[in-house]
């Protein structure tokens, strides 16, 4: 059943329909079209202490269905082509369900020290716990004189702007045979530095220790990102290492023209057979993979489209991202060498039962193969949301591909869901 139950979350979020914001998002920030608005953005660690001492709690519950029909190859590829054989191929269907619910209390005892906890309750079991219950969050902030502002405990953090390939997410990148990294427990400091700033990380992950009650400074991963913007572009340039990883930097810019056309372009360089803290002895190779994509809305926002480059120099390998719905599992996006591309269409036409149509699109030039993703979700009525999509692989079928690597978690190559999803939230506070 746990197995059902993470099919079931992983097929909903990947068709999971984003803002423009959204879509380049960076650790909550939007996208900027001016000096202005980048410092209060990149003051973002100063908005915890807006409010005087008070206390806030919110509370959001969740009940997902959904029914999941696929086959063990594409139609198209049958041994009789699009007449299915149950003897040469498998076509079977999966049932999912999940409910969850999450409490969160945010206390601020004065306007420099905030605490935030949520607990999940979750059903089935998440990360196969026996008892469904989970710290989703639990951190501290505190304001350091205004000059720095820490955060330390269970949180989120992301660098990199892409939508589709978060290969600069450095923060994200694990030893490619870690298939369970564990929670990450971070130690972050911001400096503001006029309308940019440093942000200094420590991450801590319990598959990276040797011992977890006897943590070796090398264990952790260590990471510095500087961001800084002038009227036309914003910049981040950062580094991470960690004893088990190459040491790898990148950079990062984005570009508002025209009003709403969104330009971002990304750089990473690998440092080969050098790590944080040793050296293999060997000649250090350099490798630089880089993208550049765009985000252009249409007819007042009811059609966005996405597109982007993607060169990866790396070797096949994958980040490890939180999924939109339940923060306290990861997914693994695949970011296979050479060249990539991907496209994004989202259709709201603002009409009856508020439907969203969406096409996502994912290409890899070196394995000639691609992954296709296509929905529709309504509104039928308040809380409830219905998602009807098809997702498949295209392409050739190598071992390194979108026909084994792919947004069905049992990695059938063609697949249907059909998910009711019931949620809300409800907030209230209370501050001086």
């Amino acid at each position: 059943m746990k197995k059902l139950h993470v099919l079931f979350l992983f097929l909903f979020i990947q068709p999971c329909v984003f803002s423009q914001e959204e879509l380049l998002d960076s650790e909550g920030d939007s996208v900027f079209n001016s000096a202005q608005g980048v410092q209060k953005i990149n003051e973002s660690a100063k908005t915890s202490f807006v409010f005087g001492p008070g206390f806030s709690m919110d509370a959001n519950y969740s009940l997902g269905l959904g029914v999941f029909p696929g086959f063990s190859e594409t139609p198209w590829n049958f041994k009789d082509p699009w007449r299915y054989n149950e003897k040469s191929e498998t076509f079977d269907t999966i049932i999912g369900a999940s409910m969850e619910a999450s409490l969160s209390l945010d206390i601020q005892p004065s306007s420099v020290l905030r605490i935030r906890q949520t607990i999940t309750f979750s059903i089935p079991e998440s990360q196969g716990n026996e008892i469904p219950i989970l710290f989703k969050e639990f951190f501290v902030d505190y304001n350091l004189l205004n000059i720095a502002y820490f955060k330390a405990g269970k949180f989120d953090i992301k660098w990199g702007v892409s939508p589709n390939y978060p290969y600069t997410d450095l923060l994200s990148r694990l030893p490619s045979d870690i298939e369970s990294p564990g929670s990450a427990y971070n130690l972050k400091m911001d400096v503001p530095i006029g309308i940019g700033g440093l942000q200094f990380v420590v991450i801590a992950r319990n598959e990276l220790l040797a011992e977890t009650k006897k943590p070796r400074i090398e264990e952790f991963g260590y990471g510095l990102k500087f961001n800084f913007a002038i009227p036309f572009i914003d910049v981040d340039m950062g580094v991470f290492g960690q004893k088990l990883l190459p040491l790898r930097s990148f950079i990062s810019a984005r570009k508002t023209l025209f009003k709403n056309t969104e330009l971002y372009a990304e750089g990473m360089l690998t440092y080969k057979n050098l790590n944080l803290f040793n050296w293999s002895g060997e000649e250090i190779e350099y490798l630089f993979s880089y993208n550049a994509g765009f985000l252009q809305p249409f007819f007042s926002d009811k059609l966005n489209i996405n597109m982007e480059f993607f060169y990866d120099a790396e070797e096949t390998d994958y980040s490890v991202t939180k999924n939109k719905l339940k923060t306290d599992e990861d997914d693994k996006t695949p970011l296979f060498s050479g060249f990539n591309a991907a496209a994004n269409l989202i259709f709201n036409p603002g009409i009856f039962l508020n439907p969203i149509f969406f096409v996502n699109l994912l290409y890899s030039y070196n394995s000639a193969s691609a992954q296709a993703t296509a929905g529709l979700r309504i509104e039928p009525l308040k809380h409830l949301k219905l998602f009807f999509t098809v997702t498949t692989a295209l392409g050739e079928r190598g071992e390194e591909s979108y026909y084994y690597e792919n947004a069905d978690i049992v990695n059938r190559p063609f697949a249907f869901a059909i998910i009711a999803m019931i949620n809300g939230i409800y907030n209230f506070n209370h501050f001086e």
